[in-house]
C-alpha cells in the first residue's frame, strides 16, 4: 500500500482567527453595555427594563465568550493534532474525527456512493462506505484544487469497481 497523494486537512488560520476575532469584539461590547447602559433596550416590540437589558447583555457576553473559547480550543487542536486525507493504490484514508489524530482507512472496494452537498457555498464531499459516511470539507484543504483531486480519484475508482 503506497500513498500517492495526502494532504493536511484542518481549519485554515483565517477562519480561526476570524471568528476569535469576531466573538471577542462582541463580548467586549455587550461587557461594555452590561455595565455601562442603564437606560434600558428596545427590541422591536420587546421593551426591557434597565435590569432586563443587563441581563440580556450578560447573556449574550457570555455565548460571545464562549465563542473565543471555541475558537481557541480550536486553535490548539489545529496546533497539535496531524490529521491528512491520503489516497492510497487500495484506499484513502480520513481522519477518524475533528479532535484526533487517529484514521481510518476506506478500502476503494468498500466505497458504495458519493455525493456533493453545497450550503452556504461551504462545498462537503459525503463518501459512504460499509454503512458509514465520511466528510472531506473543501475549506479544510490546503490548495485550490485538492478537494476535486481527491474527489476525482475516487469517482473514478468507484466507477472502475
Amino acid at each position: 500500500m503506497k500513498i500517492l497523494n495526502q494532504y493536511d486537512y484542518k481549519p485554515k488560520w483565517t477562519t480561526v482567527f476570524f471568528s476569535g476575532g469576531f466573538s471577542g469584539l462582541c463580548a467586549t461590547v455587550f461587557i461594555y453595555l452590561a455595565v455601562a447602559d442603564n437606560r434600558g433596550l428596545i427590541i422591536g416590540l420587546i421593551h426591557l427594563s434597565p435590569i432586563g437589558a443587563k441581563i440580556f447583555y450578560w447573556i449574550f457576553a457570555s455565548l460571545s465568550l464562549a465563542f473565543v473559547l471555541a475558537a481557541s480550543f480550536i486553535a490548539y487542536v489545529r496546533l497539535s493534532v496531524v490529521q491528512r486525507i491520503a489516497v492510497t493504490t487500495d484506499g484513502v484514508y480520513f481522519p477518524a474525527s475533528q479532535w484526533t489524530g487517529g484514521e481510518i482507512h476506506v478500502p476503494f472496494d468498500s466505497i458504495t456512493d458519493i455525493k456533493y452537498f453545497e450550503v452556504q457555498k461551504q462545498l462537503f464531499l459525503y463518501v459512504y462506505s460499509d454503512g458509514l459516511r465520511h466528510t472531506v470539507v473543501k475549506n479544510m484543504l490546503p490548495g485550490k484544487g485538492d478537494f476535486e483531486e481527491i474527489a476525482s480519484i475516487i469517482e473514478q475508482r468507484l466507477q472502475s469497481n
